[in-house]
């Protein structure tokens, strides 16, 4: 590790704390309608008018709430909790159908309804942490809500996991798998409620019988409705990015369980490190199974999980080089995505020769970059 790899963790989480909190605060907030815009253009202007994901409204919640309990920024507790409400209003059980829709306009008008596995498992996020900052009878009450709507409408009973969407729809991801396994994580951190804990148990099995592949140790993105693999090249498809997040939901979960680390989280990383990295050591975002390139393109959002993996291994002992990965990752990770205006924002993603191909600042990857700024001090700059 070297001296300038050291002050990359320093650096990093003092942009978060000094800049990109701010900045998604004072231009990333509508002053005008409510709500948090979308994005921002490759100028750095904000897009005011730009259709709003309802998952970024959740993702954002997540951010300025986690802020607030880390006493990172003063003004979060309220942006989060404002946030939260906007997120119910308008994006709640908005036509008469439980569960969150998936696209408002930026006035709060419903532009698409549709019920989105993906959508409902960020949604449960950002209820976890609303309760998490301000335990309120109503909050609980709409976990409970969603959570029956879910069961009703999205658990599949033969299969196991989430159906893609209400009504059901192929393929099936192992993406909103995932992300349910995190909110069901989120919500006992939240609450100290068991049951959440057996709820993501189910989707812990559902990785170990069918997403995850012992004839050639990638998890796999596609899958028909019984969850077997699509065939053709879709079927092949693996992104690395999502492995190193398994890896460090696998690692969360053992903490909150007080179990060992499940055997699996090893060689999902070892296939991530092994066969995702470019030349300059960026990952790429898709893999086939073999470990041959399918997209050698570079996004942001990789690089935050390959940090956060690398944080519980160490952290958990495993790996001796993995804080030197973090403070590695972390000073590749600055010059190449956040040497942007305004300070505090970033570009999203690079062809696999380098070139730059979306410089918009992409309010969703805030979940990502914060995430693994937590993590990093959590671990690595303990107070």
């Amino acid at each position: 590790m070297t001296g300038r790899e050291s002050a990359a963790v320093d650096r990093v989480l003092s942009w978060v704390r000094d800049s990109a909190l701010p900045l998604w605060h004072l231009k990333g907030w509508d002053h005008r309608n409510g709500g948090f815009i979308e994005r921002f253009d490759a100028d750095g202007a904000p897009e005011r008018d730009a259709p709003r994901r309802m998952r970024v409204q959740a993702r954002q919640v997540y951010v300025y709430a986690h802020a607030a309990l880390l006493g990172w920024y003063e003004p979060a507790a309220v942006l989060a909790l404002d946030g939260f409400s906007w997120l119910i209003e308008r994006c709640w059980a908005r036509d008469g159908r439980p569960g969150f829709v998936h696209l408002v306009e930026a006035d709060g008008t419903l532009a698409d309804g549709r019920r989105d596995a993906y959508d409902q498992a960020f949604g449960l996020l950002a209820l976890a942490w609303a309760y998490r900052l301000r335990p309120d009878a109503q909050v609980r009450a709409l976990i409970g809500a969603e959570l029956d709507y879910l069961d009703a409408a999205f658990a599949d009973p033969v299969h196991g996991g989430w159906f893609e969407s209400d009504p059901p729809a192929l393929p099936r991801r192992q993406n909103p798998q995932m992300h349910a396994f995190e909110a069901m994580l989120a919500l006992h951190e939240a609450t100290g409620e068991a049951m959440f804990l057996d709820r993501a148990r189910r989707f812990l099995d559902l990785l170990e019988r069918r997403l995850y592949d012992p004839a050639t140790g990638a998890v796999h993105e596609y899958f028909d409705a019984s969850f077997r693999l699509l065939p053709g090249v879709e079927g092949r498809i693996a992104e690395p990015g999502h492995h190193f997040e398994w890896t460090w939901l696998l690692h969360a979960y053992a903490r909150l369980c007080g179990e060992a680390v499940r055997p699996l989280a090893g060689p999902i990383y070892d296939w991530a490190e092994r066969h995702g990295l470019d030349a300059g050591s960026f990952v790429m975002d898709e893999v086939r199974d073999d470990g041959a390139p399918h997209a050698a393109s570079i996004r942001l959002w990789p690089h935050t999980e390959y940090v956060k993996a690398n944080v519980v291994r160490h952290e958990a002992g495993v790996c001796p080089r993995a804080a030197g990965n973090v403070e590695a990752m972390w000073a590749r990770f600055l010059p190449r995505f956040t040497a942007v205006e305004p300070r505090g924002g970033w570009v999203d993603r690079f062809d696999a020769e380098g070139r730059l191909t979306d410089a918009r600042r992409l309010a969703s990857s805030f979940y990502h970059v914060f995430g693994a700024a937590a993590e990093t001090a959590r671990v690595l700059r303990p107070v």
